[in-house]
């Protein structure tokens, strides 16, 4: 019963974050903050605390090294870490089932994201730099909150490298400084962590799945 109540939490919470994450680019705290606690909740229920606390550490310490590298935003983070602290209490093999799926998953759909993207906003697609696409220059007059930097501004202590939107404060500081200002896109990741939770549902490791049906 806790095993599906697990499952449940994981495919509907990622299911939920990820079309909200297409929608406005943000991955909602409540969510994730959300399936964190239920997935403690049901640990001191079954005696699997130790194991979850683990895996969610480790994951935690991976997703700090993917937002302090520029990789994913925190919202990212929280949702992985959110699925292994479910599903590592189930199996440990599904928390490395799903870490794998999500990157083998995530890969093809982010070039399908990025070629999607050019086509509807009128940009050419380079493969060797795939971020330029999603780079635009704007009057600062047109800056919002929660829009995300595409360049570094040293004076004002702001750094393109991490994932996050501008907050008001930040905005109306930039309005001072500059009449332009360039903002990116990225690619929204957050659909990938519902699309591996189905895959390792389903069929478990990828890696291992697909070797079983060649051999």
């Amino acid at each position: 019963m806790l095993e599906a109540a697990r499952w449940a939490i994981a495919l509907i919470g990622s299911t939920i974050a990820g079309l909200w994450d297409l929608k406005t680019t943000d991955i909602p705290d409540p969510v994730c903050v959300g399936m964190i606690a239920l997935a403690l909740l049901l640990a001191y229920f079954d005696g699997s605390m130790s194991i979850t606390l683990m895996a969610g550490s480790l994951a935690l310490a991976f997703s700090l090294a993917m937002y302090f590298a520029g990789q994913w935003g925190g919202g990212d983070g929280e949702l992985l870490v959110a699925n292994i602290m479910l599903l590592a209490s189930i199996d440990e093999s599904l928390a490395l089932g799903f870490f794998v799926n999500l990157f083998l998953i995530g890969a093809v759909y982010s070039i399908i994201y990025c070629v999607v993207y050019a086509k509807i906003n009128g940009k050419k697609l380079n493969l060797t730099s795939l971020e330029d696409i999603f780079v635009s220059r704007i009057p600062t007059k047109n800056l919002k909150p929660g829009d995300m930097l595409g360049e570094d501004i040293p004076k004002l202590g702001l750094k393109k490298i991490h994932i996050r939107g501008l907050t008001m404060e930040e905005v109306k500081r930039i309005k001072k400084s500059k009449k332009f200002v360039f903002i990116r896109e990225g690619v929204r990741f957050g659909p990938v962590f519902a699309l591996a939770g189905i895959a390792t549902y389903f069929c478990g490791n990828l890696v291992f799945y697909f070797l079983s049906a060649l051999l």
